[in-house]
Protein backbone atom coordinates (compact mmCIF):
# COMPACT_ATOMS: atom_id res chain seq x y z
CA UNK A 1 0.00 0.00 0.00
CA UNK A 2 2.42 2.64 0.93
CA UNK A 3 4.86 1.45 -2.23
CA UNK A 4 1.05 2.30 -4.45
CA UNK A 5 1.00 5.67 -2.68
CA UNK A 6 4.67 6.15 -3.43
CA UNK A 7 4.56 5.55 -7.25
CA UNK A 8 1.25 7.69 -6.85
CA UNK A 9 3.18 10.65 -5.42
CA UNK A 10 5.99 10.03 -7.74
CA UNK A 11 4.13 10.12 -10.89
CA UNK A 12 1.94 13.24 -9.77
CA UNK A 13 5.24 15.43 -8.94
CA UNK A 14 6.17 14.02 -12.63
CA UNK A 15 3.22 15.21 -13.70
CA UNK A 16 3.87 18.71 -12.35
CA UNK A 17 7.47 19.30 -13.70
CA UNK A 18 6.51 18.40 -17.04
CA UNK A 19 3.48 20.79 -17.07
CA UNK A 20 6.21 23.58 -15.48
CA UNK A 21 8.49 22.65 -17.82
CA UNK A 22 5.56 22.94 -20.94
CA UNK A 23 4.69 26.47 -19.54
CA UNK A 24 8.59 27.46 -19.98
CA UNK A 25 8.33 26.64 -23.97
CA UNK A 26 9.92 22.93 -22.67
CA UNK A 27 13.13 24.14 -23.63
CA UNK A 28 15.68 26.33 -21.71
CA UNK A 29 15.47 30.15 -21.97
CA UNK A 30 17.27 31.08 -25.65
CA UNK A 31 20.06 33.59 -24.65
CA UNK A 32 19.64 36.90 -26.67
CA UNK A 33 22.52 36.02 -29.15
CA UNK A 34 20.66 32.76 -30.25
CA UNK A 35 17.59 35.22 -30.49
CA UNK A 36 19.24 37.45 -32.73
CA UNK A 37 20.98 34.88 -34.79
CA UNK A 38 17.54 32.75 -35.35
CA UNK A 39 15.85 35.87 -36.17
CA UNK A 40 17.57 36.33 -39.27
CA UNK A 41 15.31 34.88 -42.15
CA UNK A 42 18.73 34.76 -44.44
CA UNK A 43 21.82 33.86 -42.31
CA UNK A 44 24.10 35.98 -44.92
CA UNK A 45 22.12 38.54 -43.02
CA UNK A 46 25.37 38.63 -40.71
CA UNK A 47 28.03 38.75 -43.70
CA UNK A 48 30.34 41.41 -42.59
CA UNK A 49 30.13 43.55 -46.03
CA UNK A 50 26.64 44.81 -47.52
CA UNK A 51 25.94 46.66 -50.21
CA UNK A 52 22.73 48.70 -49.60
CA UNK A 53 19.68 49.16 -51.78
CA UNK A 54 20.73 52.96 -51.90
CA UNK A 55 24.41 52.10 -53.22
CA UNK A 56 26.01 52.97 -50.05
CA UNK A 57 28.28 50.25 -48.08
CA UNK A 58 27.21 49.13 -44.77
CA UNK A 59 29.01 46.86 -42.42
CA UNK A 60 27.14 44.13 -40.13
CA UNK A 61 29.25 44.19 -37.07
CA UNK A 62 28.70 41.55 -33.93
CA UNK A 63 25.30 40.28 -35.42
CA UNK A 64 23.29 43.45 -35.12
CA UNK A 65 25.27 46.37 -35.29
CA UNK A 66 24.93 48.28 -38.52
CA UNK A 67 27.99 51.02 -39.19
CA UNK A 68 29.11 52.97 -42.13
CA UNK A 69 32.67 51.89 -43.70
CA UNK A 70 34.30 55.21 -42.08
CA UNK A 71 33.09 53.92 -38.27
CA UNK A 72 34.31 50.41 -39.14
CA UNK A 73 37.78 51.36 -40.25
CA UNK A 74 37.99 53.47 -36.98
CA UNK A 75 37.05 50.79 -34.93
CA UNK A 76 39.43 48.22 -36.89
CA UNK A 77 41.31 49.71 -39.17
CA UNK A 78 45.05 49.61 -38.52
CA UNK A 79 45.96 51.19 -35.67
CA UNK A 80 48.64 54.46 -35.80
CA UNK A 81 50.93 55.61 -33.56
CA UNK A 82 50.60 58.15 -31.89
CA UNK A 83 46.68 58.37 -32.04
CA UNK A 84 44.97 60.49 -29.39
CA UNK A 85 42.59 59.26 -27.28
CA UNK A 86 40.80 62.61 -25.94
CA UNK A 87 38.07 61.76 -23.56
CA UNK A 88 34.91 64.10 -23.97
CA UNK A 89 32.38 64.15 -21.09
CA UNK A 90 30.10 66.74 -23.02
CA UNK A 91 26.55 65.12 -22.75
CA UNK A 92 24.94 67.67 -24.86
CA UNK A 93 24.94 68.51 -28.75
CA UNK A 94 23.16 70.76 -30.91
CA UNK A 95 25.54 70.09 -34.00
CA UNK A 96 25.07 67.49 -36.46
CA UNK A 97 28.74 65.73 -36.33
CA UNK A 98 31.77 67.04 -37.95
CA UNK A 99 30.45 69.38 -41.07
CA UNK A 100 31.56 68.29 -44.31
CA UNK A 101 31.64 64.44 -43.56
CA UNK A 102 29.19 61.86 -44.54
CA UNK A 103 30.01 60.27 -41.18
CA UNK A 104 29.58 62.30 -38.46
CA UNK A 105 30.97 62.64 -34.75
CA UNK A 106 33.30 58.95 -34.90
CA UNK A 107 37.03 60.83 -34.61
CA UNK A 108 37.04 60.29 -31.18
CA UNK A 109 35.20 57.93 -29.23
CA UNK A 110 35.56 56.16 -26.02
CA UNK A 111 32.78 54.08 -24.42
CA UNK A 112 32.26 51.17 -21.72
CA UNK A 113 29.24 49.56 -23.89
CA UNK A 114 28.80 53.18 -24.22
CA UNK A 115 30.53 56.00 -26.98
CA UNK A 116 30.98 59.23 -25.22
CA UNK A 117 31.32 61.14 -28.60
CA UNK A 118 28.53 63.65 -28.07
CA UNK A 119 27.76 63.92 -31.54
CA UNK A 120 26.40 60.80 -31.39
CA UNK A 121 24.39 61.18 -27.59
CA UNK A 122 20.37 62.60 -28.00
CA UNK A 123 20.46 66.57 -27.22
CA UNK A 124 18.65 67.31 -24.45
CA UNK A 125 17.93 63.40 -23.77
CA UNK A 126 15.15 63.72 -26.22
CA UNK A 127 14.96 60.66 -28.65
CA UNK A 128 12.83 60.72 -31.48
CA UNK A 129 10.74 57.67 -33.15
CA UNK A 130 8.35 56.32 -35.48
CA UNK A 131 6.52 52.40 -35.64
CA UNK A 132 6.22 51.28 -39.20
CA UNK A 133 2.47 51.33 -40.09
CA UNK A 134 3.06 47.94 -41.19
CA UNK A 135 3.53 46.46 -37.34
CA UNK A 136 0.62 45.03 -35.76
CA UNK A 137 -0.88 46.41 -32.60
CA UNK A 138 0.51 43.51 -30.11
CA UNK A 139 3.97 44.19 -31.56
CA UNK A 140 3.36 48.24 -31.13
CA UNK A 141 2.59 47.81 -27.68
CA UNK A 142 5.91 45.68 -27.24
CA UNK A 143 7.84 48.44 -28.84
CA UNK A 144 6.52 50.79 -26.17
CA UNK A 145 7.17 47.99 -23.13
CA UNK A 146 10.95 48.18 -24.36
CA UNK A 147 10.62 51.99 -24.63
CA UNK A 148 9.03 51.91 -20.88
CA UNK A 149 12.15 50.12 -19.28
CA UNK A 150 13.95 52.93 -20.34
CA UNK A 151 12.08 55.47 -19.46
CA UNK A 152 11.51 54.11 -16.03
CA UNK A 153 15.12 54.31 -15.08
CA UNK A 154 16.82 56.99 -17.35
CA UNK A 155 16.54 60.66 -18.09
CA UNK A 156 15.99 59.76 -21.68
CA UNK A 157 12.75 61.10 -23.44
CA UNK A 158 11.24 59.23 -26.47
CA UNK A 159 8.82 61.37 -28.52
CA UNK A 160 6.59 59.87 -31.37
CA UNK A 161 7.68 62.30 -34.33
CA UNK A 162 7.28 61.37 -38.34
CA UNK A 163 9.05 64.75 -38.85
CA UNK A 164 12.21 65.19 -36.62
CA UNK A 165 15.35 64.76 -38.62
CA UNK A 166 17.38 62.71 -36.76
CA UNK A 167 14.92 59.26 -35.47
CA UNK A 168 14.89 56.18 -34.89
CA UNK A 169 12.57 54.24 -37.65
CA UNK A 170 11.36 50.61 -35.47
CA UNK A 171 10.23 48.74 -39.20
CA UNK A 172 10.52 45.01 -40.61
CA UNK A 173 14.09 43.67 -41.86
CA UNK A 174 16.29 41.21 -42.29
CA UNK A 175 17.29 40.22 -39.08
CA UNK A 176 17.76 42.63 -35.60
CA UNK A 177 19.92 45.52 -35.90
CA UNK A 178 20.34 49.25 -35.34
CA UNK A 179 22.97 51.86 -36.12
CA UNK A 180 25.44 53.11 -33.56
CA UNK A 181 24.27 56.14 -31.21
CA UNK A 182 22.28 59.31 -33.19
CA UNK A 183 22.69 59.65 -36.58
CA UNK A 184 22.23 62.81 -38.64
CA UNK A 185 19.06 61.29 -40.98
CA UNK A 186 16.22 59.00 -40.08
CA UNK A 187 17.74 55.56 -38.68
CA UNK A 188 16.48 52.29 -38.52
CA UNK A 189 15.76 49.56 -36.28
CA UNK A 190 15.27 46.68 -37.63
CA UNK A 191 12.75 43.61 -36.01
CA UNK A 192 12.01 40.82 -38.31
CA UNK A 193 9.46 39.05 -36.92
CA UNK A 194 11.77 37.07 -33.99
CA UNK A 195 12.99 40.62 -33.04
CA UNK A 196 9.61 41.66 -31.55
CA UNK A 197 10.45 41.04 -27.90
CA UNK A 198 10.65 43.71 -24.97
CA UNK A 199 14.34 42.41 -24.70
CA UNK A 200 15.76 42.20 -27.65
CA UNK A 201 13.78 45.90 -28.33
CA UNK A 202 15.24 47.72 -25.56
CA UNK A 203 18.92 46.00 -26.51
CA UNK A 204 18.85 47.20 -29.93
CA UNK A 205 18.10 50.80 -28.52
CA UNK A 206 20.65 50.59 -26.59
CA UNK A 207 23.04 50.97 -29.62
CA UNK A 208 20.56 53.67 -30.72
CA UNK A 209 21.95 55.46 -28.19
CA UNK A 210 25.48 54.87 -28.26
CA UNK A 211 26.35 51.81 -26.43
CA UNK A 212 28.29 48.93 -27.88
CA UNK A 213 28.14 44.87 -26.63
CA UNK A 214 29.08 44.70 -22.44
CA UNK A 215 31.41 41.31 -23.57
CA UNK A 216 33.78 43.23 -25.86
CA UNK A 217 35.38 45.81 -23.27
CA UNK A 218 38.56 46.42 -22.74
CA UNK A 219 38.98 45.00 -19.54
CA UNK A 220 36.54 41.85 -21.08
CA UNK A 221 39.72 39.12 -20.70
CA UNK A 222 39.76 39.19 -16.74
CA UNK A 223 36.09 38.40 -16.44
CA UNK A 224 35.50 35.86 -19.36
CA UNK A 225 37.46 33.84 -21.93
CA UNK A 226 36.85 33.90 -25.46
CA UNK A 227 36.99 30.49 -27.23
CA UNK A 228 38.18 31.46 -30.79
CA UNK A 229 38.57 27.83 -31.28
CA UNK A 230 34.89 27.05 -31.09
CA UNK A 231 33.88 29.95 -33.07
CA UNK A 232 33.66 29.42 -36.88
CA UNK A 233 36.25 31.65 -39.04
CA UNK A 234 33.30 34.27 -40.16
CA UNK A 235 32.13 35.43 -37.07
CA UNK A 236 35.88 35.64 -35.46
CA UNK A 237 36.01 39.10 -36.18
CA UNK A 238 32.52 39.82 -33.90
CA UNK A 239 34.57 38.88 -30.65
CA UNK A 240 37.70 40.82 -31.16
CA UNK A 241 37.40 43.32 -28.17
CA UNK A 242 37.87 46.95 -28.23
CA UNK A 243 40.83 49.25 -26.75
CA UNK A 244 41.21 51.55 -24.63
CA UNK A 245 40.98 54.54 -27.04
CA UNK A 246 36.98 53.06 -28.09
CA UNK A 247 36.01 51.93 -24.54
CA UNK A 248 35.66 54.42 -21.70
CA UNK A 249 33.82 52.40 -18.32
CA UNK A 250 32.59 55.58 -16.35
CA UNK A 251 33.53 53.92 -13.66
CA UNK A 252 31.12 51.01 -14.11
CA UNK A 253 32.02 47.20 -13.28
CA UNK A 254 32.19 44.80 -15.93
CA UNK A 255 28.60 43.20 -16.06
CA UNK A 256 27.76 39.36 -16.83
CA UNK A 257 23.92 40.03 -16.67
CA UNK A 258 23.92 42.87 -18.49
CA UNK A 259 21.16 43.36 -21.51
CA UNK A 260 24.47 43.92 -23.82
CA UNK A 261 26.04 40.82 -23.05
CA UNK A 262 25.56 37.92 -25.10
CA UNK A 263 25.76 34.42 -24.11
CA UNK A 264 26.77 31.30 -25.19
CA UNK A 265 23.50 29.98 -27.12
CA UNK A 266 24.84 30.73 -30.51
CA UNK A 267 28.17 29.80 -30.73
CA UNK A 268 28.61 27.06 -28.06
CA UNK A 269 31.74 27.04 -26.10
CA UNK A 270 32.38 30.71 -27.28
CA UNK A 271 32.65 32.48 -24.15
CA UNK A 272 33.28 31.41 -20.43
CA UNK A 273 32.70 33.44 -17.33
CA UNK A 274 35.64 33.14 -15.20
CA UNK A 275 33.40 33.15 -12.39
CA UNK A 276 31.22 29.96 -12.82
CA UNK A 277 28.40 31.22 -11.26
CA UNK A 278 27.51 33.84 -14.03
CA UNK A 279 28.05 31.17 -16.71
CA UNK A 280 24.01 30.52 -17.48
CA UNK A 281 23.58 34.10 -16.17
CA UNK A 282 24.78 36.08 -19.66
CA UNK A 283 22.79 36.73 -22.63
CA UNK A 284 19.73 37.62 -20.36
CA UNK A 285 16.77 39.35 -22.06
CA UNK A 286 14.45 40.66 -18.83
CA UNK A 287 15.84 44.38 -19.22
CA UNK A 288 18.29 46.56 -17.86
CA UNK A 289 20.15 45.73 -14.74
CA UNK A 290 21.69 48.09 -12.04
CA UNK A 291 24.56 48.75 -14.05
CA UNK A 292 23.17 48.97 -17.23
CA UNK A 293 20.85 51.88 -15.49
CA UNK A 294 23.90 53.34 -14.09
CA UNK A 295 25.41 53.73 -16.88
CA UNK A 296 23.26 55.78 -18.84
CA UNK A 297 22.45 58.24 -15.95
CA UNK A 298 26.05 58.54 -16.07
CA UNK A 299 26.54 58.51 -19.83
CA UNK A 300 23.24 61.36 -20.23
CA UNK A 301 24.31 63.25 -17.01
CA UNK A 302 21.14 62.65 -15.60
CA UNK A 303 21.22 64.05 -12.03
CA UNK A 304 22.73 67.09 -13.33
CA UNK A 305 20.60 67.27 -16.06
CA UNK A 306 17.59 67.30 -14.22
CA UNK A 307 19.10 70.24 -11.50
CA UNK A 308 19.75 67.28 -8.48
CA UNK A 309 22.09 68.92 -5.76
CA UNK A 310 24.82 65.94 -6.05
CA UNK A 311 25.95 64.00 -3.57
CA UNK A 312 28.82 61.00 -3.03
CA UNK A 313 26.98 57.93 -3.28
CA UNK A 314 28.05 54.43 -1.05
CA UNK A 315 28.37 50.92 -2.17
CA UNK A 316 28.64 51.98 -5.94
CA UNK A 317 25.82 53.56 -5.94
CA UNK A 318 24.16 56.59 -8.23
CA UNK A 319 22.07 59.32 -8.30
CA UNK A 320 18.75 58.72 -9.55
CA UNK A 321 17.11 61.90 -11.09
CA UNK A 322 13.38 61.45 -10.47
CA UNK A 323 11.20 59.72 -7.62
CA UNK A 324 11.17 55.89 -7.15
CA UNK A 325 8.84 53.18 -5.65
CA UNK A 326 8.82 55.46 -2.37
CA UNK A 327 11.91 57.36 -2.64
CA UNK A 328 12.17 60.90 -3.69
CA UNK A 329 13.72 62.05 -6.41
CA UNK A 330 17.99 62.38 -6.56
CA UNK A 331 18.26 59.43 -3.98
CA UNK A 332 21.10 57.17 -4.03
CA UNK A 333 20.26 53.55 -5.25
CA UNK A 334 22.32 50.33 -5.65
CA UNK A 335 22.57 47.27 -7.15
CA UNK A 336 19.49 44.70 -5.87
CA UNK A 337 21.31 41.62 -7.52
CA UNK A 338 17.72 41.14 -9.14
CA UNK A 339 17.08 41.78 -12.35
CA UNK A 340 13.21 42.23 -12.42
CA UNK A 341 13.96 44.73 -9.43
CA UNK A 342 16.88 46.22 -9.74
CA UNK A 343 17.55 49.05 -7.73
CA UNK A 344 17.44 49.29 -3.98
CA UNK A 345 18.48 52.04 -1.54
CA UNK A 346 21.86 52.80 -0.76
CA UNK A 347 20.95 53.59 2.32
CA UNK A 348 19.00 49.99 3.18
CA UNK A 349 22.32 48.35 2.48
CA UNK A 350 25.12 47.71 5.30
CA UNK A 351 27.93 46.66 2.80
CA UNK A 352 28.43 46.95 -1.09
CA UNK A 353 26.82 43.99 -3.50
CA UNK A 354 29.28 41.06 -3.69
CA UNK A 355 31.09 41.56 -6.86
CA UNK A 356 32.54 38.70 -9.10
CA UNK A 357 34.57 35.93 -7.72
CA UNK A 358 37.54 35.84 -10.42
CA UNK A 359 38.99 32.12 -10.31
CA UNK A 360 41.15 30.04 -12.45
CA UNK A 361 38.66 28.30 -15.09
CA UNK A 362 39.13 25.91 -17.79
CA UNK A 363 38.15 26.23 -21.26
CA UNK A 364 35.31 23.97 -21.71
CA UNK A 365 36.19 20.96 -24.14
CA UNK A 366 33.08 21.27 -27.01
CA UNK A 367 32.71 19.72 -30.11
CA UNK A 368 33.47 22.18 -33.24
CA UNK A 369 30.81 19.74 -35.18
CA UNK A 370 27.40 22.08 -34.64
CA UNK A 371 25.19 24.15 -36.60
CA UNK A 372 24.70 27.54 -35.94
CA UNK A 373 21.55 27.78 -37.46
CA UNK A 374 18.36 25.94 -36.96
CA UNK A 375 17.38 25.93 -40.89
CA UNK A 376 20.44 24.37 -42.05
CA UNK A 377 18.35 20.94 -43.25
CA UNK A 378 16.67 23.15 -45.39
CA UNK A 379 19.38 24.91 -46.58
CA UNK A 380 20.61 21.59 -47.54
CA UNK A 381 17.84 20.78 -49.53
CA UNK A 382 18.43 23.52 -51.31
CA UNK A 383 21.87 22.36 -52.65
CA UNK A 384 23.57 24.93 -50.51
CA UNK A 385 26.55 22.68 -49.37
CA UNK A 386 27.48 22.56 -52.80
CA UNK A 387 26.70 25.89 -54.26
CA UNK A 388 27.54 27.57 -50.97
CA UNK A 389 30.39 25.30 -49.70
CA UNK A 390 32.39 27.67 -47.51
CA UNK A 391 29.03 29.87 -45.88
CA UNK A 392 27.97 26.32 -45.52
CA UNK A 393 31.38 25.27 -43.86
CA UNK A 394 30.78 28.01 -41.40
CA UNK A 395 27.02 27.79 -40.42
CA UNK A 396 25.86 24.31 -41.20
CA UNK A 397 28.67 22.07 -40.46
CA UNK A 398 27.37 19.57 -38.97
CA UNK A 399 23.99 18.77 -41.79
CA UNK A 400 26.53 19.05 -44.62
CA UNK A 401 28.84 16.83 -43.10
CA UNK A 402 31.59 19.18 -43.57
CA UNK A 403 33.14 18.42 -40.34
CA UNK A 404 36.99 17.88 -40.20
CA UNK A 405 38.39 14.65 -38.85
CA UNK A 406 41.86 16.94 -37.99
CA UNK A 407 41.68 19.22 -34.34
CA UNK A 408 41.95 22.27 -36.50
CA UNK A 409 38.01 21.47 -37.60
CA UNK A 410 38.83 22.96 -41.22
CA UNK A 411 40.74 25.91 -40.37
CA UNK A 412 43.82 24.78 -42.48
CA UNK A 413 41.47 25.92 -45.41
CA UNK A 414 42.57 29.30 -46.82
CA UNK A 415 39.37 30.89 -48.47
CA UNK A 416 37.26 33.21 -47.81
CA UNK A 417 34.40 34.06 -45.74
CA UNK A 418 32.01 36.69 -46.97
CA UNK A 419 30.48 37.18 -50.24
CA UNK A 420 31.68 40.96 -50.58
CA UNK A 421 35.43 40.07 -50.04
CA UNK A 422 36.48 40.34 -54.13
CA UNK A 423 34.73 43.54 -54.02
CA UNK A 424 36.20 44.57 -50.76
CA UNK A 425 39.75 44.18 -52.11
CA UNK A 426 39.54 45.63 -55.50
CA UNK A 427 38.70 48.63 -53.04
CA UNK A 428 41.49 48.60 -51.12
CA UNK A 429 40.31 47.27 -48.02
CA UNK A 430 42.97 44.48 -47.89
CA UNK A 431 45.41 47.86 -46.94
CA UNK A 432 42.89 50.35 -44.66
CA UNK A 433 40.87 47.51 -42.90
CA UNK A 434 43.92 44.80 -43.04
CA UNK A 435 42.94 43.30 -39.43
CA UNK A 436 39.34 42.19 -40.70
CA UNK A 437 40.10 41.34 -44.19
CA UNK A 438 43.38 38.96 -43.31
CA UNK A 439 40.84 37.08 -41.85
CA UNK A 440 37.75 37.58 -43.38
CA UNK A 441 39.03 37.54 -46.75
CA UNK A 442 42.43 35.83 -47.07
CA UNK A 443 41.89 34.43 -50.97
CA UNK A 444 40.56 37.93 -52.53
CA UNK A 445 43.58 39.51 -50.45
CA UNK A 446 46.19 36.68 -51.95
CA UNK A 447 46.95 35.88 -48.78
CA UNK A 448 46.73 31.79 -49.40
CA UNK A 449 49.83 30.15 -50.23
CA UNK A 450 47.83 29.38 -53.56
CA UNK A 451 44.60 29.74 -54.94
CA UNK A 452 41.40 28.11 -52.58
CA UNK A 453 40.77 24.95 -55.20
CA UNK A 454 37.18 23.68 -54.19
CA UNK A 455 38.37 19.87 -54.86
CA UNK A 456 41.02 20.49 -52.50
CA UNK A 457 38.50 22.04 -49.79
CA UNK A 458 36.09 19.32 -50.25
CA UNK A 459 38.79 16.92 -49.39
CA UNK A 460 39.81 18.66 -46.41
CA UNK A 461 36.97 19.19 -44.78
CA UNK A 462 34.44 16.03 -45.21
CA UNK A 463 33.63 13.89 -42.01
CA UNK A 464 35.59 10.70 -43.51
CA UNK A 465 35.97 9.59 -47.08
CA UNK A 466 33.34 7.77 -47.40
CA UNK A 467 31.14 10.31 -46.96
CA UNK A 468 28.61 10.56 -49.65
CA UNK A 469 26.46 13.77 -50.05
CA UNK A 470 23.50 14.07 -50.44
CA UNK A 471 23.33 10.47 -51.93
CA UNK A 472 25.62 11.00 -54.75
CA UNK A 473 29.30 9.05 -54.74
CA UNK A 474 31.42 11.30 -54.04
CA UNK A 475 33.74 10.88 -56.85
CA UNK A 476 30.44 12.77 -58.30
CA UNK A 477 30.03 15.06 -56.18
CA UNK A 478 33.26 16.52 -56.03
CA UNK A 479 33.01 16.86 -60.03
CA UNK A 480 30.36 19.17 -59.38
CA UNK A 481 31.93 21.39 -57.52
CA UNK A 482 34.66 23.55 -59.89
CA UNK A 483 30.72 24.10 -61.50
CA UNK A 484 28.79 25.39 -58.46
CA UNK A 485 31.66 26.98 -55.89
CA UNK A 486 32.41 30.50 -56.74
CA UNK A 487 33.03 33.48 -55.06
CA UNK A 488 29.96 36.34 -56.04
CA UNK A 489 29.23 39.21 -55.15
CA UNK A 490 25.71 40.20 -54.22
CA UNK A 491 23.61 42.83 -52.43
CA UNK A 492 21.50 42.07 -49.92
CA UNK A 493 18.85 44.14 -48.29
CA UNK A 494 18.66 44.32 -44.98
CA UNK A 495 15.85 47.34 -44.41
Amino acid sequence: MNFTKCIRLAACLLLMVGMTYAAKGGKKRMSIDKMIMDAAPDAQMFDVFHVMPEGDLKIMTEYDMLLTLDQYKKMRGPKTKGKSSVRSRTRRSTGGGRRGSSYPGFSRRQKRKADSDSSLLWPDCTVYYEVDKSFLPEDVNTVELAIAEWERFTCLNFEPSKFAQSRLQFKNGAGCYSMLGRQPEPQTVALAPGCRTKGIIAHEIGHAIGWYHEHMRPDRDNYISINFDAIPMRFHVNFDKYTTDIINDYGVEYDYTSLMHYGNDALPGSITALDPSFQDKMGQREGLTFKDIKLANLMYECASFMKCELKQCNFGGFQLYKAHKTALACECWCDSGDVSDPLVLCSELDSAPPQPSIRPTETPVVDLCYDVRDDCQMLKDKGYCMSKLAFMMDICKQTCGLCSTGSSGGREVCMDHDKGCEMMAAAGLCVTLEPVMQRQCPASCDLCSSPPDPCEIQKNVMASLDYIPNGIPRSAGVSLLPVVVSIAVATLSLA
